[in-house]
């Protein structure tokens, strides 16, 4: 049996607060993977990580990347340096 201590208010604030610590590192996992989406997603879809699941369904195509070319990544040292290339690209074709 526990000790009244253990079941009290006290009690009841430290395991509010380790939910919510735990709720705030989910939050900032989730962030953190809308950030890595930003930087890959092609720029037309990005808008989408802003909007309900429903809608996303409704708007996006059943392969984001079905136009994608991957041999234009396969010999690439670094996969920084093209997504870098990928988005110049990107950057010109909205400029024209």
């Amino acid at each position: 049996m526990q000790s009244p201590a253990a079941t009290g208010p006290s009690s009841d604030a430290h395991q509010w607060r380790r939910r919510a610590m735990a709720l705030e590192a989910e939050v900032q996992a989730l962030r953190d993977r809308l950030l890595a989406l930003a930087r890959v997603l092609p720029l037309e879809w990005i808008e989408l990580l802003g909007r309900d699941a429903e809608e996303i369904l409704e708007q996006a195509p059943l392969e984001l990347f079905a136009e994608g070319n991957e041999a234009q990544f396969a010999g690439s040292p670094s996969v920084a340096v093209e997504l870098e290339r990928a988005w110049a690209r990107l950057a010109s074709q909205k400029l024209r």
